[in-house]
């Protein structure tokens, strides 16, 4: 992806506060009121139509969804619970018994250009994985040593100023590789990225509250720390999505 798309879409939006973020009163009594109400759309013009009431088990799994900060420190992480979620998140449809499909990930993908790369920090030892950083191989499903360092509270605070991630055991990051798409879409093609990171994040999300895990997704972390830790070329590759755990 040529730079100035991605310094265009990725790095700076019209409004110049701190490349685009807006600085959030952590008192709640200083929000406006419209940052506090949750609006709906309704269509009134001919009578509603009422749904019948459903369940079923991914029904049950997204209601348990919700987290807070609290439960971050009481998960208990495991390598198999790892693996189940990076490959729920985006692994490979293994179990296809279409040849053609053999590629395929458990997300969909505009055109199956497949533009995201998944990384997983951990902030402490986890049975045989130093703390560090991982690159999730996915055609052999496994965790590729990026860096192999201890993480200090000051480190994992770095990655965010949000206090909501105190306690976390680690952090997974879905980074986008923008030419992988863009090259065939064009600027459209970021767009897609975006969605396909929406997909992934959630899928991981849901899959670690199957587990038990509680999973925290964070769309304002400190991209530029991530990308440098890792050792990521931003002209290339740059963070789109994290999720605390």
């Amino acid at each position: 992806m040529p730079f100035f798309l991605y310094s265009f879409f990725h790095r700076k939006t019209n409004e110049r506060v701190e490349e685009g973020k807006i600085p959030i009163p952590e008192n709640t009594a200083e929000w406006p009121e419209s940052w506090k109400k949750i609006e709906y759309k309704e269509y009134r013009v001919f009578p509603p139509i009422k749904l019948p009431s459903t369940g079923g088990r991914l029904l049950d799994i997204s209601r348990k969804r919700q987290v807070t900060g609290k439960e971050l420190s009481r998960n208990t992480i495991t390598l198999d619970a790892l693996s189940y979620l990076v490959e729920c998140g985006y692994g490979l449809q293994r179990d296809s018994e279409v040849p053609q499909r053999a590629e395929f990930r458990n997300v969909p993908s505009a055109g199956q250009r497949y533009p995201l790369e998944l990384y997983v920090f951990l902030f402490r030892d986890i049975e045989g994985c130093p703390a560090g950083a991982y690159h999730y191989g996915i055609r052999e499903h496994t965790f590729e040593p990026v860096m192999k360092t201890p993480f200090s509270p000051e480190d994992i605070e770095s990655f965010t100023k949000q206090k909501v991630i105190k306690g976390a055991n680690g952090m997974m990051c879905i980074t986008g590789v923008f030419h992988r798409t863009v090259e065939k879409y064009g600027s459209r093609g970021y767009r897609y990225i975006l969605l396909e990171a929406g997909h992934v994040a959630q899928n991981i999300s849901l899959a670690g509250t199957e587990r038990g895990i509680a999973i925290i997704p964070i769309g304002g972390s400190s991209e530029k720390m991530i990308e440098w830790s890792l050792g990521l070329n931003v002209r290339y590759e740059g963070i789109v999505y994290t999720l605390f755990f």
